[in-house]
């Protein structure tokens, strides 16, 4: 064992020792650090190789976060008291799960909630012991994509950390299809089983760790960590509470016992194009998460979309309204994906950028008010689409003027001027600028420190126009005609 003074604190090293010792060891110095003035002390060294069963949280230092490894749960209630005792650790320390933005957006720390489920043991794993359950679980997820949308962070798409499979290249559903049809064909070995499916959920360089469903922890002997029978869903970030992301689990929870009990085989659809275009609005993801929900109903399990509204409300923050005599309009801030730029010269080696230019909203009303009505943005107008007793628009637009960037010949497109008409006057009824930064241009002198001081900056960038209420509508290009629910104010330039 060694001690040495170090940062102006106290490291103990602790060399391999039996549990028995090891954990003696510990008490005697915990009462010495309670006796002294040892702050900060610091315990490393080795874990006793023989401490089995024994409840472990691992932290690891990444960049810009802590990573936190729960142990395994057995049951949900378990698994939400995991978390409950880590958000009240995190709080003690002064850590948060989340992040504020310069403008006022929060999400989650970047780092991840991913969430794993096996077996007691690798070779028990349901995974392996039930060879029609994985090809449910990805045929599901398929069908789903608000199962890989409405949980993870602001970088969602091809270029993110969990792709959907169908996201990472040409024909890659097909490929699919015939790994799938194989599953029940190869022989009762897991590592054949696996390999079915590693080389196609993977991201569009091959990585299979960087995947919607990752399968690197089920069965590949290659890798230290690779025989555990393992399934990891990444598509999840870090929410505001342990509440949320205990929700979260509950549901992908379900969602497995129920393809467990009722196996899944309908086809993968081919989303190609709406994909983006539907399932980056907020609206049509709570309504694909709702056709989940009655799904789960259907087969016995009472899941209510209802108790992950705060939660939806945090993602999908609503940024403003606009009343006037024809009805009123909801602008909510949804996804965008971000390309992934060509490699850049960086001194002696190369970069790869990504153009985190483009914004998306929503606008949404209902049909009712939608007839009796015009969304004018940058006096051209937006066309809506009817989705129930709703009508949507969504509408990408350049928030920011960066090089490198994809299209420099086109500039920022903020503030965005929202004019709501009423079509039978053709009068502008309200008026709203929306700034994608500070209004005035100018640096934040931080980031905000608290979530109502991001709710504030907020705020601030939604500026009412009533100088422009009454005035006459003057539409100054029409965007080119489309099917799809997102337009491209780009096209407007």
């Amino acid at each position: 064992m060694t001690v040495e003074l170090k940062d102006g604190g106290l490291e103990i090293f602790i060399p391999p020792l039996p549990a028995a010792a090891y954990f003696e060891l510990l008490g005697i110095l915990h009462d010495l650090a309670e006796k002294g003035d040892f702050s900060p002390l610091v315990i490393s060294g080795y874990f006793p190789p023989d401490a089995r069963g024994l409840l472990r949280f691992t932290f690891a230092s990444d960049p810009g976060v802590i990573e936190v490894n729960l142990p395994p749960a057995s049951d949900w209630s378990t698994f939400q008291s995991h978390l409950q005792r880590l958000d009240l650790a995190a709080a003690d320390a002064g850590l948060r799960t989340v992040k504020y933005h310069f403008n006022g957006f929060t999400q989650g720390t970047g780092g991840g909630a991913h969430l794993c489920f096996g077996g007691p043991v690798a070779r028990r794993s349901p995974f392996l012991e039930r060879r029609n359950f994985l090809p449910g679980v990805l045929r599901y997820f398929q069908n789903h994509p608000s199962l890989a949308y409405a949980f993870s962070g602001m970088f969602v798409g091809p270029n993110s950390q969990a792709p959907r499979v169908d996201e990472t290249g040409t024909g890659v559903l097909h490929e699919l299809e015939l790994a799938l049809a194989g599953s029940g064909k190869v022989e009762p070995d897991p590592f054949l089983f696996a390999l079915l499916f590693r080389d196609l959920l993977a991201d569009r360089s091959g990585n299979t760790h960087r995947a919607e469903i990752s399968i690197d922890k089920l069965w590949n002997p290659a890798s230290p960590t690779g025989t555990m029978g393992i399934v990891e869903f990444r598509a999840v970030e870090s929410t505001a509470d342990a509440a949320a992301l205990g929700t979260i689990a509950l549901l992908f929870r379900a969602i497995l016992a129920r393809i467990a009990r009722h196996p899944y085989h309908a086809s993968l659809h081919p989303w190609a194009e709406t994909l983006h275009d539907r399932f980056f609005l907020p609206t049509l993801l709570w309504a694909d998460l709702g056709s989940v929900a009655a799904d789960l109903r259907r087969h016995g399990i009472a899941f209510d979309p209802a108790w992950l509204k705060d939660f939806w409300a945090w993602r999908f923050p609503l940024l403003g309204t606009l009343s006037g005599p024809q009805g009123k309009l909801t602008v909510t801030h949804a996804l965008e994906s971000w390309p992934l730029l060509g490699e850049q010269p960086a001194g002696a080696t190369t970069v790869r950028a990504i153009d985190s230019s483009n914004e998306r909203l929503e606008f949404r009303t209902t049909r009712a008010d939608a007839s009796r009505s015009w969304l004018l943005v940058q006096g051209v107008e937006v066309p809506f689409r009817a989705c129930g007793r709703w009508a949507l628009a969504g509408l990408t637009f350049r928030a920011h003027y960066r090089v490198p960037s994809l299209h420099p010949h086109i500039p920022a497109q903020s503030p965005l001027i929202l004019d709501w008409i009423d079509r039978r006057s053709g009068r502008i009824t309200n008026s709203v600028e929306w700034h994608s930064w500070r209004p005035n241009g100018k640096q934040y002198d931080s980031r905000p420190q608290n979530a109502d001081e991001a709710s504030q900056r907020v705020r601030e960038r939604w500026i009412p126009r009533p100088d422009r209420i009454g005035d006459k509508a003057r539409p100054r290009k029409n965007l080119p005609p489309s099917e799809r629910w997102t337009h491209d104010l780009r096209t407007a330039v």
